[in-house]
């Protein structure tokens, strides 16, 4: 098993398959999921703490999973023609 330590939360999903929060520091709970979304491998997250809402992480594109909750994704808007 290897471990690798970070600097920030933002290092720690770079690259990642998938995020699991599980911690309730502040630098994990202002987390920028767009940003998280970009960094990530794979935009999977799952949200222990219940921070962000389904909506706001299905907005900026990631796969959520809020422990103890339905995943539920952002409804998809189409464009009005």
């Amino acid at each position: 098993m290897k471990i690798n330590y970070c600097s920030s939360a933002l290092e720690a999903v770079t690259g990642a398959h998938a995020t699991v929060l599980v911690t309730e520091w502040n630098e994990f709970r202002n987390l920028d999921l767009n940003e998280v979304a970009a960094r990530a491998a794979r935009p999977i997250l799952i949200d222990g703490r219940n921070f962000f809402s389904p909506a706001e992480a299905g907005r900026a594109g990631l796969d959520y999973t809020g422990v103890g909750c339905s995943a539920v994704k952002a409804p998809v808007v189409a464009p009005v023609a």
